[in-house]
């Protein structure tokens, strides 16, 4: 069972365990020796796992042999393609590997950024707005630590935002979500939002220009008809904001092109992109400002 993921009932037990295996795994009834406790497999070592408490994806960090570190969303029954590959990689053999069948990395990074990646947790909590729907992620040797964005229709969006000199070995959560890390110097360090600059002297003229960029909450929320989503933006760049179901399915795109600095609203009348009204519920909104990416939660009442 060395290199998979495994998903057991902890709640029941069978003739010769003490727990039992859920009937829908993926390798039930396989035989010729699969073990039936396997969720996933091609992992060379995963050093945590977690799952987004949004959307229920189950994401770790894959530490790897002599080259890369992975980062991968685990999916039931997946073959992550340890040893036939490191990340995106050959590994064995070293060259002309077939990758048929194999689920790659969504990120991976070389020994230049570290040596022993820490898989983290999407951050869901609310005291540093700019990591909202972030998988947070460290590296145990080199000390970074990253926030990678992924969507599920865009490329993903990797960002180091801290270099530590820190022996990360694992992240945790609170009860409202809120982010922490322990090292290896026997402490645990919680995650907030970076101070703000002083204030200068502005013009006039720039005065009115937005500090920077933020998805504030839509108003009103809930709501049964429409509602305004509001976002201001520091200077001028590429934007797309768009609607989600909670399981990451695109529902409808509202604003997609470049955008000049100021603040800008949108109103939205709950309709997906064919124009049908959608069902009473918890729906995202997100927008990509550049490579920054916020999002919120809203719900609709019909």
């Amino acid at each position: 069972m060395l290199g998979k993921i495994l998903r057991l009932d902890v709640d029941a037990t069978s003739a010769e365990h003490n727990y039992a295996i859920p009937p829908d795994n993926p390798f039930i009834g396989a035989g010729e020796g699969t073990r039936e406790e396997i969720y996933a497999y091609g992992l060379r070592n995963p050093w945590r796992f977690s799952f987004d408490s949004l959307t229920g994806l189950l994401w770790t960090g894959d530490v790897g042999q002599n080259a890369f570190e992975e980062i991968n969303i685990v999916r039931k029954g997946g073959n992550y393609g340890w040893k036939i590959m490191e990340a995106n990689a050959c590994f064995s053999p070293s060259s002309n590997c077939d990758p048929s069948g194999l689920e790659l990395p969504l990120w991976d990074y070389g020994r230049s950024l570290g040596s022993s990646v820490t898989g983290g947790f999407v951050y869901r909590g609310n005291r540093v707005p700019e990591l909202s729907g972030a998988y947070i992620y460290a590296d145990f040797v080199s000390g970074r630590i990253w926030s990678l964005h992924y969507d599920g229709d865009n490329p993903p969006v990797n960002t180091e935002f801290l270099d530590t000199n820190l022996n990360i070995s694992a992240f945790g959560i609170d009860a409202a979500h809120n982010l922490y890390l322990c090292a290896f110097d026997g402490r645990i360090y919680r995650f907030k939002a970076t101070a703000p600059p002083a204030p200068t002297a502005v013009t006039a003229e720039q005065s009115i220009l937005p500090a920077q960029f933020t998805l504030t909450q839509n108003y009103p929320n809930p709501f049964n008809s429409t509602t305004l989503i509001r976002f201001p933006l520091p200077h001028s760049g590429p934007i797309d904001l768009s609607l989600y179901n909670l399981s990451g399915q695109k529902l409808k795109t509202l604003i997609n092109g470049h955008r000049s600095a100021g603040t800008y609203i949108v109103d939205w009348h709950g309709t997906d992109a064919n124009s049908n009204t959608l069902a009473s519920g918890a729906y995202l909104y997100r927008l990509r400002f550049g490579n920054q990416v916020q999002s919120r939660k809203l719900t609709l009442l019909q």
